[in-house]
């Protein structure tokens, strides 16, 4: 397309439809049902998440089809495990929004419950960390559209989507098995009464 193209309009406009909000999912549109703090694992104590040192198990379970959690910073050391349990609901979505997701080798985000990696979203239009390890298995869109860079280490699989700002940068051997994010397009609508 060039010149005077009427597309070129349309486009125009959705890019500054998309810039206007800033990619972000705000709390008006998407209130959470539940605050978490930071999601903190070390090596060494991969089964449990610490928030300011206190200790609970790295596992989310769904309490709805749609989970809006808000989460400080998401970071798993070396061979943590985070769970995002579904609890068998139909349908169920998982969004974590966050500004930080870090983990470090052999780390893994894992599903289970009858939750899927195109119904999770891990991030937030003001993410400015999205960086998977060397070794990692997970799942879900990461989504740090305004990062410097969304990176994905080394011999890891990734089942899901990858949206980044200025650099998406995917390691030697990374496995990337695209799943669009479409959690929100898939949600059943409830009757009014």
């Amino acid at each position: 397309m060039c010149g005077d193209d009427p597309r070129l309009v349309l486009c125009a406009s959705a890019q500054a439809a998309a810039q206007s909000d800033g990619g972000t999912l705000e709390e008006a549109v998407l209130p959470p049902t539940a605050s978490l703090g930071t999601l903190r694992c070390k090596r060494g104590d991969a089964s449990v998440c610490r928030d300011d040192e206190v200790a609970k198990e790295c596992r989310i379970e769904a309490t709805t089809q749609l989970n809006v959690i808000d989460v400080d910073k998401i970071q798993l050391g070396e061979e943590c495990e985070l769970i995002l349990d579904g609890q068998g609901i139909e349908n169920v979505v998982f969004i974590l929004r966050t500004t930080r997701v870090q983990t470090r080798a052999k780390a893994r985000i894992t599903l289970v419950g009858g939750a899927t990696p195109g119904m999770v979203l891990l991030g937030d239009g003001d993410a400015r960390k999205c960086q998977i390890g060397v070794n990692n298995q997970g799942a879900g869109t990461l989504f740090c559209p305004n990062a410097n860079k969304v990176k994905i280490s080394g011999e890891s699989v990734w089942e899901g989507a990858v949206v980044g700002g200025k650099r998406v940068e995917l390691g030697d051997d990374v496995d990337l098995i695209h799943y669009p994010f479409f959690g929100l397009a898939a949600r059943k609508t409830q009757p009014r009464r």
